[in-house]
């Protein structure tokens, strides 16, 4: 089983795309007040959460169940925060300081979701089957979900990836699973990892 996590975890890696939101790498305190450390060597001061909640960015928090979604150690920078909830579904969160201002689109982060999937199984973009698109909403922003199965040395995984773009930020929220087709369970799942992010621009 470790290899299987292994091999998925590895693979959800090379699915995200290149950017890479700021990422917390320390805190420290200035004056009295909180900081937060990030990767590119400067700092911020530090939002405070809302109670019960997890800050996983100055713009991200996740108010989710630990024992529904447990914590787990990203397996890159570019993911911002992973969670599992069982032995075959899995949640993910990428954040980029990019967005709609500088000319990201849904289709541009439709096709790079799928190119790299299809880059991930060294394979093309053939050897992803494209299971759904759907326009949704999240919090109140439009958004899409693209869902989409693999074969990961011979494993199949479905991924549901949902794509928010704001004017400087792009969001991913992603499940997926040890699965064939897309369920309704699936569906819940993706529904309630999704409920549980609280975003502020």
């Amino acid at each position: 089983m470790e290899k299987i996590v292994s091999l998925l975890f590895a693979f959800s890696l090379l699915v995200a795309t290149s950017g890479n939101a700021q990422q917390v790498v320390s805190r420290g305190i200035v004056d009295g007040k909180k900081i937060e450390i990030l990767a590119d060597f400067t700092w911020r001061y530090e939002t405070p959460s809302i109670a019960g909640c997890k800050r996983l960015h100055s713009k991200l928090e996740f108010c989710g169940d630990p024992e529904f979604w447990r914590s787990s150690t990203p397996p890159s920078p570019e993911i911002l925060a992973q969670y599992r909830h069982d032995d075959k579904n899995y949640g993910q969160i990428i954040l980029e300081d990019l967005g709609s201002d500088d000319n990201v689109t849904a289709e541009f982060m439709r096709g790079a979701v799928i190119d790299n999937a299809a880059a991930a199984i060294g394979g093309t973009t053939n050897d992803v089957t494209i299971l759904d698109v759907v326009e949704t909403t999240f919090d109140g922003q439009p958004a899409e979900n693209v869902v989409y199965h693999v074969k990961i040395n011979g494993l199949d995984v479905v991924f549901a990836n949902t794509i928010v773009i704001y004017q400087k930020t792009t969001m991913q929220a992603m499940t997926f699973a040890v699965a064939t087709t897309y369920t309704d369970n699936q569906r819940q799942l993706l529904d309630r990892f999704l409920s549980k992010l609280k975003l502020s621009q």
